[in-house]
């Protein structure tokens, strides 16, 4: 083993600038690996491996195989099964795991929002203020959790993903839109009009990218349903790409940094 064998969990924009930086520095092989989740995900530099691992034992057979000796977890903050994975099989062979984290976004003056810790009770919120009056809902959660909101009746949804989900067809009224982020607040103001969209329903993911509708719900006094992250794993955490690239960089052996 050369010590240079670097595997990113990657599936998100944080991912695909990690490779991109640490792509600079000379003698490191870096893989990406992609859930497989989207059948057009935007490719980082380096290798690229898509699909599961095939559970624990599975991960931990690819980090022997490939000689991996560094993993870095640049995964969605909402992604628990590989998180839980990466952590165990980092234990079992003694490698190193530096964990990518997004500061949660913080209510500011003229945001209205429901904070909630599961999409279970996202649900429950959203039936309660659907009572009394019909909701039109912004669902941006991803596809993978739809199946909460499925049942209910008394909304319209509007849902935007990259790819159309399978579950649609389990909703009473659901309008479906294709689209891959980031968005401006600008363009997001614009939808929640043109689609007079009455709440807003997504994930705390943080960083930077995602916020923009939040914040045009801020601009047109929309409330929001917004589901906390997951707890953090312990470990070693870094909330910047450029602090996991230094460190990493560090841990591989390699003297320099990229420019």
């Amino acid at each position: 083993m050369d010590g240079r064998n670097i595997l990113i969990l990657g599936g998100t924009g944080d991912a695909i600038f990690i490779a991109e930086q640490l792509s600079v520095a000379s003698n490191l092989n870096i893989i990406t690996s992609l859930a497989g989740a989207t059948r057009n995900p935007r490719f980082p530099t380096g290798k690229t491996r898509i699909g599961g691992f095939g559970g624990k034992e599975g991960l931990i057979g690819f980090l022997e195989n490939q000689e991996i000796s560094l993993i870095i977890d640049a995964t969605h903050p909402f992604s628990s099964q590989i998180k839980d994975n990466a952590i165990f099989a980092a234990k079992k062979l003694c490698l190193p795991l530096l964990h990518l984290v997004r500061d949660e976004w913080r209510v500011e003056f003229g945001d209205h929002w429901y904070m909630v810790d599961n999409f279970r009770d996202a649900s429950k919120k959203l039936r309660e203020l659907s009572k009394t009056r019909k909701q039109n809902v912004f669902l941006t959660i991803g596809r993978k959790d739809l199946t909460y909101f499925s049942n209910i009746k008394n909304c319209n949804f509007l849902i935007r993903s990259i790819e159309k989900p399978n579950i649609l067809e389990s909703f009473c009224c659901v309008k479906w839109i294709e689209g891959r982020g980031p968005f401006s607040s600008e363009s997001e103001i614009k939808l929640l009009t043109q689609e007079q969209v009455d709440i807003i329903i997504t994930k705390n993911s943080g960083g930077l990218s995602g916020r923009s509708k939040l914040l045009a719900a801020r601009t047109l006094g929309l409330p929001a349903i917004v589901v906390k992250q997951p707890p953090r794993r312990p470990g070693e955490q870094y909330n910047t790409v450029e602090n996991i690239v230094e460190v990493a960089l560090i841990r591989v052996g390699f003297a320099g940094t990229p420019s």
